[in-house]
Protein backbone atom coordinates (compact mmCIF):
# COMPACT_ATOMS: atom_id res chain seq x y z
CA UNK A 1 0.00 0.00 0.00
CA UNK A 2 1.38 3.07 -1.03
CA UNK A 3 1.14 5.98 1.40
CA UNK A 4 1.64 8.53 -1.35
CA UNK A 5 -1.87 8.25 -2.80
CA UNK A 6 -3.67 8.41 0.50
CA UNK A 7 -5.15 11.53 1.82
CA UNK A 8 -3.97 13.14 4.92
CA UNK A 9 -7.01 12.01 6.75
CA UNK A 10 -6.46 8.39 5.71
CA UNK A 11 -2.83 8.68 6.71
CA UNK A 12 -3.81 9.92 10.17
CA UNK A 13 -6.36 7.11 10.44
CA UNK A 14 -3.73 4.55 9.50
CA UNK A 15 -1.29 6.02 11.95
CA UNK A 16 -3.92 5.89 14.64
CA UNK A 17 -4.63 2.23 13.86
CA UNK A 18 -0.91 1.54 13.82
CA UNK A 19 -0.50 3.31 17.18
CA UNK A 20 -3.47 1.43 18.56
CA UNK A 21 -1.92 -1.82 17.36
CA UNK A 22 1.43 -0.83 18.89
CA UNK A 23 -0.28 0.12 22.15
CA UNK A 24 -2.21 -3.17 22.14
CA UNK A 25 1.03 -5.05 21.49
CA UNK A 26 2.76 -3.22 24.34
CA UNK A 27 -0.20 -3.90 26.63
CA UNK A 28 -0.01 -7.62 25.75
CA UNK A 29 3.73 -7.59 26.48
CA UNK A 30 3.10 -5.80 29.77
CA UNK A 31 0.28 -8.22 30.56
CA UNK A 32 2.57 -11.18 29.76
CA UNK A 33 5.29 -9.74 31.97
CA UNK A 34 2.73 -9.07 34.68
CA UNK A 35 1.39 -12.60 34.28
CA UNK A 36 4.94 -13.94 34.32
CA UNK A 37 5.68 -11.88 37.41
CA UNK A 38 2.46 -13.11 39.00
CA UNK A 39 3.31 -16.65 38.02
CA UNK A 40 6.83 -16.23 39.42
CA UNK A 41 5.37 -14.73 42.60
CA UNK A 42 2.87 -17.58 42.87
CA UNK A 43 5.63 -20.13 42.25
CA UNK A 44 7.83 -18.44 44.86
CA UNK A 45 4.94 -18.33 47.31
CA UNK A 46 4.28 -22.05 46.69
CA UNK A 47 7.98 -22.80 47.24
CA UNK A 48 7.89 -20.80 50.46
CA UNK A 49 4.78 -22.65 51.61
CA UNK A 50 6.37 -26.01 50.74
CA UNK A 51 9.53 -25.01 52.61
CA UNK A 52 7.48 -23.99 55.66
CA UNK A 53 5.55 -27.26 55.50
CA UNK A 54 8.81 -29.18 55.17
CA UNK A 55 10.29 -27.30 58.13
CA UNK A 56 7.17 -28.03 60.18
CA UNK A 57 7.37 -31.71 59.29
CA UNK A 58 11.06 -31.73 60.23
CA UNK A 59 10.23 -30.05 63.54
CA UNK A 60 7.47 -32.59 64.23
CA UNK A 61 9.81 -35.43 63.27
CA UNK A 62 12.53 -34.09 65.57
CA UNK A 63 9.99 -33.67 68.38
CA UNK A 64 8.84 -37.24 67.87
CA UNK A 65 12.41 -38.51 67.89
CA UNK A 66 13.10 -36.53 71.07
CA UNK A 67 9.92 -37.84 72.73
CA UNK A 68 10.83 -41.43 71.81
CA UNK A 69 14.37 -40.95 73.12
CA UNK A 70 13.02 -39.47 76.34
CA UNK A 71 10.47 -42.30 76.70
CA UNK A 72 13.24 -44.87 76.09
CA UNK A 73 15.41 -43.21 78.75
CA UNK A 74 12.51 -43.23 81.22
CA UNK A 75 11.76 -46.87 80.41
CA UNK A 76 15.43 -47.80 80.85
CA UNK A 77 15.52 -45.87 84.14
CA UNK A 78 12.39 -47.69 85.34
CA UNK A 79 13.92 -51.05 84.36
CA UNK A 80 17.12 -50.11 86.20
CA UNK A 81 15.17 -49.09 89.33
CA UNK A 82 13.09 -52.28 89.22
CA UNK A 83 16.24 -54.37 88.75
CA UNK A 84 17.88 -52.56 91.67
CA UNK A 85 14.81 -53.27 93.80
CA UNK A 86 14.85 -56.94 92.78
CA UNK A 87 18.56 -57.13 93.58
CA UNK A 88 17.94 -55.38 96.89
CA UNK A 89 15.18 -57.84 97.80
CA UNK A 90 17.27 -60.80 96.64
CA UNK A 91 20.40 -59.65 98.46
CA UNK A 92 18.72 -58.44 101.65
CA UNK A 93 18.60 -61.88 103.31
CA UNK A 94 22.22 -62.47 102.29
CA UNK A 95 23.32 -59.15 103.79
CA UNK A 96 21.30 -59.86 106.94
CA UNK A 97 22.88 -63.31 107.21
CA UNK A 98 26.29 -61.78 106.56
CA UNK A 99 25.74 -59.20 109.31
CA UNK A 100 24.59 -61.91 111.70
CA UNK A 101 27.64 -63.99 110.83
CA UNK A 102 29.88 -60.95 111.32
CA UNK A 103 28.29 -60.24 114.70
CA UNK A 104 28.64 -63.87 115.78
CA UNK A 105 32.23 -63.91 114.56
CA UNK A 106 32.94 -60.72 116.50
CA UNK A 107 31.34 -62.18 119.63
CA UNK A 108 33.44 -65.31 119.29
CA UNK A 109 36.57 -63.19 118.92
CA UNK A 110 35.63 -61.12 121.97
CA UNK A 111 34.58 -64.06 124.12
CA UNK A 112 37.45 -65.62 126.00
CA UNK A 113 36.86 -69.13 127.23
CA UNK A 114 39.15 -69.50 130.15
CA UNK A 115 38.28 -72.71 131.96
CA UNK A 116 40.65 -73.83 134.62
CA UNK A 117 40.64 -77.41 135.79
CA UNK A 118 42.05 -78.72 139.01
CA UNK A 119 43.21 -81.93 137.48
CA UNK A 120 44.85 -81.86 134.03
CA UNK A 121 43.84 -85.47 133.32
CA UNK A 122 40.16 -84.60 133.49
CA UNK A 123 40.38 -81.93 130.77
CA UNK A 124 38.57 -82.89 127.58
CA UNK A 125 37.39 -81.12 124.46
CA UNK A 126 35.13 -78.10 125.04
CA UNK A 127 35.09 -78.44 128.79
CA UNK A 128 33.95 -82.09 128.89
CA UNK A 129 35.42 -84.64 131.21
CA UNK A 130 36.23 -88.00 129.72
CA UNK A 131 34.82 -90.47 132.22
CA UNK A 132 36.03 -93.61 130.61
CA UNK A 133 38.02 -93.22 127.43
CA UNK A 134 38.18 -96.94 126.78
CA UNK A 135 34.40 -97.45 126.62
CA UNK A 136 32.89 -97.30 123.14
CA UNK A 137 29.52 -98.58 122.24
CA UNK A 138 28.01 -99.24 118.89
CA UNK A 139 25.03 -96.98 118.11
CA UNK A 140 23.59 -98.77 115.09
CA UNK A 141 24.55 -102.33 115.61
CA UNK A 142 27.77 -104.28 115.64
CA UNK A 143 28.79 -103.72 112.01
CA UNK A 144 28.06 -100.00 111.99
CA UNK A 145 30.80 -97.47 111.34
CA UNK A 146 29.33 -95.02 113.79
CA UNK A 147 30.59 -95.05 117.36
CA UNK A 148 30.10 -92.76 120.31
CA UNK A 149 32.17 -92.09 123.35
CA UNK A 150 30.43 -91.30 126.57
CA UNK A 151 31.21 -87.81 127.81
CA UNK A 152 29.89 -85.85 130.73
CA UNK A 153 30.05 -82.09 130.70
CA UNK A 154 31.41 -80.35 133.72
CA UNK A 155 28.67 -78.34 135.33
CA UNK A 156 30.65 -76.22 137.73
Amino acid sequence: MDDVHLTEREQRLRRREQLKADIAQKEREIQERTNDNRLDKIKQRDRNIEMLQFQELQRQRNDLIEKRRHARQERDEQHRVVEEQRTELRDKPLRTQSRISDIESQRLKETVIDIEYEDDELKGACGHINIDSDIERMEFGENSRYTERTYIQINQ
